[in-house]
């Protein structure tokens, strides 16, 4: 049981001011971006375009004949990918400083590294230029018109199912034969009940809703760690392929160190599998639970009426 009632609201004055202030934040990061920005202002770049993703999921699934996520997330989506490789490439570099290796082997890497990040970053720069005006211009009219008929009622209901339907994604990919293979896609999906969570709270608000959104997080930050490693490693194997396809038959100088970032990697991962195929289990079995009971719950029904 809710240890609150549900609040009386309007979606205008929480979904609808919720998109003002992630878009106003993004344009503040979108000002930001030049042609070194850094690991901070990408990741917390991200952050905000994640966040506004989660935001025109929702209006599509409360309106899906009037609003289209695909279409206007189609901006968004190339500057978190551009963003994320970007990110990704400047972890790569910073991760190497923690290793004992010499610079006369890893240097060859380092350049690599740099080049990739500097290629990458102009494009980044180039496409937020171009599109920075249109994404000022995104659908606020619409949004408004929505969130001005959406019942309190039908938000709540829908945005529960949202949750469970995330909830049983992600215990589908915890069970699937690919196991934490799918490691990736599970944070995609943690951070979006997160976000949901977080979103519902000022009306639902529940202790329980509050723990799991705490215990996701942990388990979230525990995937990017483990993920940000992954991202050496790839990027390892890949400058070895590049190397030996220019020169065939060469022995790369790195490949030591590529074996032992790759065991390091094994001991994250094994590490990572009880939090995420014990712990995480149990979060989202209470989480949904405690969903369901609400749904049921008749004070809860009169609550969210109007």
């Amino acid at each position: 049981m809710l240890e609150h009632p549900a609040r009386r609201f309007n979606t205008m004055d929480l979904l609808f001011t919720a998109y003002q202030k992630k878009v106003s934040s993004l344009n503040l990061h979108l000002d930001k971006i030049t042609a070194d920005c850094d690991i901070e202002l990408l990741h917390h770049l991200r952050v905000e375009i994640k966040k506004i993703r989660v935001i025109f999921h929702l209006l599509e699934i409360l309106e899906p004949e009037k609003f289209d996520e695909k279409y206007w997330y189609a901006d968004y989506r190339k500057i978190f990918k551009y963003a994320g490789l970007v990110r990704e490439l400047q972890l790569s570099i910073k991760a190497l400083e923690k290793y004992h290796v010499s610079q006369r082997r890893i240097l060859p890497f380092k350049k690599f590294l740099l080049r990739e990040e500097k290629t990458t970053h102009r494009k980044l720069f180039s496409f937020v230029e171009k599109k920075k005006i249109k994404l000022l211009q995104k659908p606020e009219r619409k949004i408004r018109k929505i969130c001005s008929n959406i019942k309190t009622r039908d938000f709540i209901l829908k945005t529960f199912a949202y949750i469970l339907s995330e909830t049983d994604k992600i215990s589908n990919l915890i069970n699937s034969s690919a196991g934490l293979e799918n490691v990736h896609k599970i944070r995609q999906n943690l951070k979006s009940v997160v976000a949901v969570i977080g979103m519902i709270q000022p009306i639902i608000p529940s202790d329980e809703l509050a723990s799991a959104s705490r215990k996701i997080k942990v388990i979230d930050n525990l995937i990017g760690s483990y993920r940000d490693h992954c991202v050496l490693v790839n990027d390892l194997a890949r400058f070895i392929k590049i190397r030996e396809e220019k020169n065939p038959g060469h022995i790369s100088s790195l490949e030591s160190f590529s074996v032992s970032i790759k065991h390091e990697n094994d001991f994250l991962l094994k590490r990572l599998e009880p939090k995420i195929k014990t712990n995480l289990k149990i979060i989202l079995q209470n989480l949904t639970r405690f969903i369901t009971l609400q749904l049921n719950e008749d004070s809860f029904q009169k609550n969210c009426t109007g």
